[in-house]
């Protein structure tokens, strides 16, 4: 009897010592997952989680386990949730079961603002300078490198660092110069040397300088960027400059000639007229009255036709007058003015009246001339005038429908 209870003792014992055991050999998976779309980094002690790579590690039950979490340098850990973990310190888990955490990381902002957006320097004349400051400040979470762009080459520019680096909160100035350049005249140009070149008379001692008023405007690219993120700004930068004017008159003759059949029956054409222009920057331009508005380059010249031409009603005596629009936009280079004088509204100008001892008739040129002077209007020529007082350009082409043909454009430039 006795022998029976000592074999339960030990049978318990035994048991016991077995189901202690495996209770020792039990684990749990502990999982970490990442949200908030920052990037960072997080790990274990005991070591096995470096999440990064390695997000799930199997540890035995009952063990206490650590998390930590290290943001990288463009985001922010923001907290745990899952798995008993909440905060942002380090959590510690008891492994009892299988377990979830999940670590938020948030990408920190770019953004920046402006103390304007629009810097308005004022009236200014040609070779006078003036400063006006713009602060740029980091409004978002992320440090940012600021680039500022785009005044190259223009009359506006930046004094300090084009490229800056600037903490969340922190401001960073900078001076922006508006600083007029002459916008043309003699000592922008290169002049044809004048023992080379054929001149023409006097200059014209009316004609001499005067103020214009220019509006210049540029923008400035203010570009704000970390490794993630990029946010771009404009800042547009305009001012008035006054400059000191030239102005140079082109004088136009031509005398153009068409013989019908003899001698004593043909007609002649003579044009005589000028246009005054600036040079700016190289460019032929012209401006209205107030001197603000570019408007289209016209020389206007003054026609007059006289001849005969044998007409239905015999010969007839011819008598025309009108006016001849040409469009001299052109430029100067390497010594010489090239504008390019392109007929306008030539057939509507003009009125010709044929005379005979029957009466007179009146006709637009085409009435009369549509088949000889369908080459002039459509007239184009470049002349290559050189760019010294008095330089000019005279020709004598061979012209499809005229017998003669002569072509002078005189430069005049303004008085000393």
């Amino acid at each position: 009897m006795g022998q029976k209870v000592r074999f339960s003792y030990l049978f318990v014992g035994i048991v016991g010592v077995v189901l202690w055991g495996c209770g020792l050999g039990l684990a749990a998976n502990l999982t970490i997952t990442k949200d908030g779309g920052g990037g960072g980094t997080v790990t274990s002690s005991p070591a096995g989680i470096n999440c990064g790579a390695d997000c799930t590690e199997t540890y035995a039950q009952g063990k206490k386990v650590t998390l930590k979490a290290k943001a990288d340098k463009d985001s922010t850990f923001t907290g745990w949730t899952g798995g008993g973990c909440s905060g942002m310190k380090d959590c510690t888990v008891m492994m009892n079961s299988d377990l979830t955490v999940i670590s938020t990381f948030t990408a920190k902002t770019v953004d920046f603002s402006l103390s304007t957006d629009e810097m308005d320097f004022g009236e200014l004349e040609v070779g006078s300078k003036v400063s006006k400051a713009l602060t740029i400040t980091n409004t978002g979470t992320a440090d940012i490198q600021v680039e500022i762009s785009g005044l190259d080459g223009t009359e506006f520019s930046i004094s300090g660092k084009s490229i800056v680096s600037i903490k969340p909160q922190k401001s960073y100035k900078l001076k922006v110069t508006f600083k007029p350049t002459d916008a043309g005249g003699d000592e922008d140009l290169h002049l044809a040397d004048p023992s080379a070149v054929q001149l023409g008379e006097a200059e014209d001692p009316d004609s001499g300088a005067g103020v214009k008023i220019i509006n210049v405007q540029a923008q400035a690219n203010i570009q704000a960027s970390n490794r993630i993120q990029t946010k771009s700004r404009t800042v547009t930068v305009k001012g008035d400059k006054k400059v000191q004017t030239k102005e140079y008159k082109l004088e136009v003759n031509h005398e153009f000639q068409i013989m019908d059949g003899g001698k004593s029956i043909g007609y002649t054409f003579t044009e005589k007229g000028s246009a005054s222009f600036e040079i700016v920057q190289g460019e032929i331009k012209c401006y209205d009255s107030s001197g603000q508005y570019e408007i289209l380059c016209i020389a206007a010249t003054t026609l007059t036709v006289t001849g005969k031409l044998t007409g239905s009603d015999g010969i007839c005596t011819i008598n025309g007058t009108g006016t001849v629009a040409y469009d001299i936009t052109g430029w100067v280079t390497a010594g010489y003015l090239l504008p390019n004088l392109k007929v306008m509204d030539f057939t509507d100008a003009v009125t010709m009246c044929c005379t005979t001892d029957k009466g007179t008739t009146c006709s637009g040129l085409p009435g009369f001339f549509d088949s000889n002077l369908h080459f002039y209007a459509n007239f184009t020529f470049m002349p290559n005038i050189p760019f010294v007082p008095g330089g000019k350009y005279h020709d004598t082409p061979n012209l499809p429908g005229f017998t003669k043909a002569s072509m002078e454009w005189k430069l005049i430039f303004p008085g000393k």
